[in-house]
């Protein structure tokens, strides 16, 4: 809708924000509310490189803006990465690492997650944890299978 050529209406008034400019908008103010209650200097895998873009040092992936650096945070790639890089601070010698990451939207329903795995009870184990909020659930399983 164009404001601009009614009656009474003034020059240069604008109108009504496009879909895409109230999108940007929202984007803007997601970025400035999430850096000001996160702090990206502490943040081991962040790093700025020589061409003004930002960079994850766990999953070499660029981001052209902060804002998109921490929507990359917060999804599954990123989280799968960081479990990985902290089960191999533990140098398990001879042990097959799998990671199964699951991140979804709660929304009045139930989530149910099964997962099987063939190995031996004396050497092989697993560990399941789970995140929960109103808005969303993860959950993240480790199998660790002794391999020969």
């Amino acid at each position: 809708m164009d404001f601009q050529h009614r009656a009474g209406g003034k020059t240069g008034s604008g109108g009504v924000a496009s879909g895409s400019e109230s999108n940007r908008d929202g984007r803007e103010r997601l970025r400035q509310l999430a850096l000001g209650t996160i702090n990206l200097a502490k943040d081991p895998y962040f790093m700025k490189n020589r061409l003004g873009t930002y960079e994850c040092k766990l999953c070499l992936t660029l981001h052209n803006n902060e804002g998109s650096y921490l929507a990359h945070t917060q999804g599954k790639k990123h989280q799968s990465d960081f479990v990985n890089q902290l089960i191999k601070n533990f140098q398990l010698p001879r042990y097959k690492i799998v990671i199964q990451t699951m991140i979804g939207q709660k929304y009045e329903q139930t989530l149910r997650i099964g997962s099987r795995c063939l190995w031996d009870p004396k050497t092989d184990n697993t560990v399941s944890v789970n995140y929960e909020t109103k808005d969303m659930i993860a959950v993240v399983i480790v199998h660790a299978i002794y391999f020969e």
